[in-house]
């Protein structure tokens, strides 16, 4: 992840439809059952996105997805049967890297401008 340690690189943009299927096979594997205080790791990530996708940035694009939906109280704007539409996946926010000691920033009210945006057309 060379990207995302420099503020200066831009962190690279994926195919939406690797971060809607890294989502479900997140979401597929909460719904299976597990012993209490046994952790859920997803460690099939490379099975979950087309061949050469770049998983990091996959996993780091749906993270502020999910930050943006739960901790931001989001709510994804466009959902359909209880799950995001193409739209959200297809909103890309440009981001850079990280600052040294520093968090990764980004406009939530522009990824709502976005996924309405994508909703349009």
């Amino acid at each position: 992840m060379p990207w995302l340690n420099n503020p200066n690189n831009p962190i690279p943009i994926d195919d939406p439809a690797d971060i809607r299927a890294l989502w479900q096979q997140s979401k597929d594997l909460e719904a299976q059952p597990r012993q209490p205080g046994t952790m859920r790791i997803l460690d099939r990530k490379a099975t979950a996105c087309s061949p050469g996708a770049d998983i990091a940035s996959v996993v780091y694009r749906l993270g502020v997805l999910e930050l943006a939906n739960t901790a931001m109280g989001l709510n994804f704007p466009l959902t359909q049967d209880g799950k995001p539409t193409d739209a959200v996946f297809k909103a890309t926010i440009p981001m850079q890297g990280i600052p040294e000691g520093g968090s990764n920033r980004f406009d939530v009210f522009e990824l709502v401008k976005m996924i309405l945006k994508e909703a349009e057309a």
